[in-house]
């Protein structure tokens, strides 16, 4: 087997160890993948129907998933595995672009620690990963240049607060200004905003994006990390900041350290794979040869990581967490009543997909503690209710956020539906609600 074969055949290796590691331990297909494309193809519009914090992008709008992808879990599964594999070759031939020594062990590492920082989770950071190592892949070229711009846009589209990471990274590739950086920069960006026109949601973008986002998400929604999460951080990024620190490499220590704030407010280790990407890609290329006791710390590293990946999917294995029986079920009983619509309160939003079924009074807002502060948000899905008493109610009690139980942070919707609805039938820890006679 030639020495090229051979790396084929061990980056392989890598990827679908990956990938039955995911698969074996469980995966969280975040339910608005399927759930806004299907509400859009209803009629709702985002940021009006739709509530929803989020720019359009990859959840709606142009740039999104086509739809036959996301209308059930087996294709988007397929998607989500597609992605993580891509990720992995990405990174590999970045590596071998940079002519970075052992490739394969940096590879591998940079999978496991994927799979260690929420990696099993199809989030936005999912598409965002493989961005960022086109970004490093393509040169300062003119159609390079405009693919750069695209890319960097639709990055910071994706996750707006990496926006400092994607010019500090045009700045380390030493990317010349060009009319071909400019036009990629403005496709998505004109794209986004001819949605928004055309759809005639343009001040209920700027009231949620804008309004929303910097009162009730940041003081309502925010996490701190836990001592793991923190002492997982550490192992991935304090090697690489260490070995730049002794060479001087200033500008790497900027882009790491500003990769750490999609963290910010609300902690998530999903939100943190931009940082192991960048983190494992600096040290990898900074890494001297012979310096015998970093090649130690690296070999620890995997080693570590590799049996935390093990133990978690030895002891944890529910599957698609999202889609369980109980919500299968329910799904089931909904779809045979002759009600066409529903309001699901603290429970899996797969529920409306599932049952084909509309949300009461075509108005959708999540089941979350900062959207139900807004007292505009709850004014409205009061008036859908009231104004379509035959939709039928589905409620999950034993729900909560952050502690906080659903009967509490939705107290004047869920004080309403015990007010004036009746149990009609229970699956599990769901009950299914019918308006009073």
């Amino acid at each position: 087997m030639s020495i090229k074969h051979r790396k084929s055949f061990l980056v392989l290796t890598i990827v679908l160890v990956h990938l039955f590691f995911i698969y074996l331990g469980g995966y969280f297909l975040s339910p608005e993948f399927t759930l806004y494309p299907y509400l859009t193809s209803l009629g709702l519009k985002p940021y009006l129907d739709l509530i929803d914090q989020h720019l359009p992008v990859v959840l709606f709008g142009p740039l999104s998933l086509p739809s036959f992808l996301t209308r059930n879990p087996q294709p988007l599964l397929g998607v989500f595995l597609s992605m993580v594999a891509i990720t992995d070759i990405l990174f590999f031939k970045l590596l071998e672009k940079r002519k970075v020594k052992k490739p394969i062990f940096w590879t591998a590492l940079f999978a496991v620690s994927l799979f260690v920082f929420s990696g099993n989770t199809l989030w936005l950071e999912t598409f965002v990963a493989p961005v960022l190592l086109i970004l490093l892949l393509l040169k300062d070229k003119p159609l390079d240049q405009l693919f750069i711009g695209i890319l960097s846009t639709t990055a910071v589209l994706i996750r707006p607060t990496l926006a400092p990471v994607i010019l500090l990274l045009l700045v380390f590739k030493k990317i010349k200004f060009s009319r071909f950086l400019l036009a990629g920069l403005l496709i998505p960006f004109l794209a986004t905003l001819t949605y928004l026109v055309y759809h005639q949601v343009l001040p209920s973008f700027f009231n949620i994006f804008l309004g929303f986002n910097t009162t009730y998400y940041p003081s309502l929604a925010g996490k701190l990390p836990s001592l793991r999460d923190l002492f997982l951080v550490g192992l991935i990024t304090l090697p690489t900041l260490v070995a730049l620190l002794t060479k001087k490499k200033y500008l790497p220590i900027f882009i790491i350290l500003l990769s750490l704030l999609p963290a910010w407010p609300r902690f998530e280790l999903t939100h943190l794979i931009p940082t192991v990407i960048l983190s494992i890609f600096f040290w990898a290329t900074h890494i001297s040869s012979n310096r015998s006791n970093r090649s130690i710390v690296s070999k620890a590293l995997l080693l570590f990581l590799v049996l935390l990946s093990i133990k978690k999917i030895s002891t944890v294995n529910y599957g698609n967490f999202y889609l369980t029986n109980e919500v299968k079920e329910v799904s089931s009983y909904l779809k045979k009543q002759d009600q066409n619509q529903v309001f699901v309160l603290g429970g899996s939003d797969l529920i409306y997909s599932l049952s084909r079924k509309n949300p009461a009074g075509d108005y959708y807002l999540p089941s979350l503690p900062w959207y139900y502060q807004n007292q505009d948000f709850v004014t409205r899905q009061l008036q859908a209710l009231r104004l379509n008493s035959d939709s039928l109610v589905v409620i999950n009690h034993t729900s909560s956020i952050n502690n906080v139980p659903v009967s509490t942070f939705a107290k004047p919707v869920f004080g309403y539906i015990l007010e004036n609805y009746s149990i009609i039938h229970t699956v599990g820890q769901y009950q299914i609600y019918k308006i009073k006679q």
